[in-house]
C-alpha cells in the first residue's frame, strides 16, 4: 500500500510540471464535418484570448441590476395571489397584526378612500377592525374588476368562510372596503 502511494504521488508531481511553461489543451473542432476532427494544440493564454470574445457576462466589480430581467409592467403587489410567497388577505393581515395602519390604508382602493373618507377608515382600522384569527384561501372569483378571495377562518372556535374583495390598481393590489365597515371582511 505503502509503494502505491509513493508511486501515485509520483506520477502526480511528474504530471503537473513547473509553472513557467503554459499548459497546452487539445482541442478538437467540433463544427468540423470530417470523420476524424482536426486536433490543435492551445496555450493558456489562446484559451483565455479565445473566450473572453465570447463573455458577455459583467466585467469583475460591476453588478447586474436586481431586477433588470423582470417586466416593469407588472408590479409586485398585482397578483392577489402570490405577494411574498403569500396572497393579499394574509398579506393585508400581517399588516393588521404589526399595527402598520397606514401602509393597510395605502392598499385600500381608492373608491372606498373616496366613500368613507382616510380618516374613517383609518379609525377603523385602527380601533374598531379585529382581524387577528387564522385565515387559509380555499377559492376566489370575480364579479367584473373585482377578485373575490374567500378564506376559511377559526374565528373563537367556529369555522366560518370570511370574503375579502380586491380590485388592482395602478399595478397594487386594493381592498374594496363593504358599504358598512363593520362587515369587513364580511
Amino acid at each position: 500500500m505503502k509503494k502505491l502511494f509513493i508511486i501515485l504521488s509520483v506520477v502526480l508531481l511528474a504530471s503537473c510540471g513547473s509553472p513557467e511553461t503554459s499548459t497546452a489543451v487539445s482541442y478538437k473542432d467540433k463544427n468540423s464535418f470530417d470523420e476524424s476532427p482536426v486536433e490543435i494544440e492551445m496555450s493558456d493564454e489562446q484559451i483565455a484570448a479565445d473566450t473572453e470574445s465570447f463573455d458577455d457576462s459583467p466585467a469583475r466589480g460591476e453588478g447586474v441590476e436586481f431586477g433588470s430581467f423582470i417586466s416593469k409592467e407588472v408590479g409586485p403587489y398585482s397578483n392577489p395571489f402570490i405577494i411574498y410567497g403569500s396572497d393579499f388577505g394574509v398579506f393585508f393581515q400581517t399588516m393588521y397584526k404589526q399595527g402598520k395602519f397606514e401602509q393597510m390604508l395605502a392598499f385600500t382602493s381608492t373608491q372606498s378612500k373616496v366613500q368613507f373618507g382616510e380618516d374613517v377608515i383609518l379609525d377603523f382600522y385602527k380601533n374598531e377592525l379585529d382581524f387577528g384569527y387564522k385565515i387559509t384561501q380555499k377559492s376566489n372569483g370575480t364579479e367584473g374588476d373585482t377578485i373575490i378571495i374567500n378564506y376559511d377562518a377559526d374565528i373563537m372556535a367556529t369555522k366560518k368562510i370570511v370574503r375579502i374583495n380586491v380590485i388592482v390598481e395602478n399595478d397594487s393590489c386594493k381592498i374594496v372596503l363593504p358599504d358598512n365597515l363593520k362587515n369587513f371582511p364580511s
